[in-house]
């Protein structure tokens, strides 16, 4: 079991996951109702490292599935991503949601398409291209 102890603020990786998310559990919704995902607890105050961040999102879900944006927000300690359509979003959901990375958990909401694109306004309509991780994640699963 995962210990907050083993991991130093400055480890920015992925711990384990805290509950179950997959198809079928009650952590998981039986449809996504929206392509667009706002994700808490992955930034903290005051953090520069925004590109590992970004990155460490698209190698844990852009190998299953099609991201069209991603982007982190120190203002809102948040990171947004906008997948090709609702069923991406629902696949990077399961994978993101319940995970500790460094030390902290993560937990994912569904955002409407409209507040996205306001938040948003340059990020793609439709891909390709889909975004990719520059090194996938191979030592955890998802």
């Amino acid at each position: 079991m995962f210990a907050y102890s083993q991991v130093s603020p400055k480890n920015k990786s992925w711990q384990g996951q805290a509950f179950e998310t997959q198809v079928g559990s009650v952590n998981s919704l039986p449809c996504s109702p929206t392509p667009c995902l706002k994700i808490r607890g992955m930034v903290e105050d005051g953090d520069r490292n925004t590109h590992i961040i970004r990155e460490a999102v698209l190698s844990k879900c852009a190998h299953q599935c099609r991201i069209l944006h991603c982007a982190v927000d120190t203002n809102s300690n948040c990171v947004y991503i906008k997948c090709a359509d609702p069923k991406d979003a629902a696949i990077a959901y399961r994978n993101l949601h319940g995970w500790w990375y460094a030390g902290h958990l993560v937990t994912v909401k569904y955002l409407r398409l409209e507040r996205y694109m306001q938040r948003f306004p340059d990020s793609l309509v439709s891909g390709p291209p889909f975004l990719k991780a520059i090194t996938p994640a191979t030592d955890w699963s998802s």
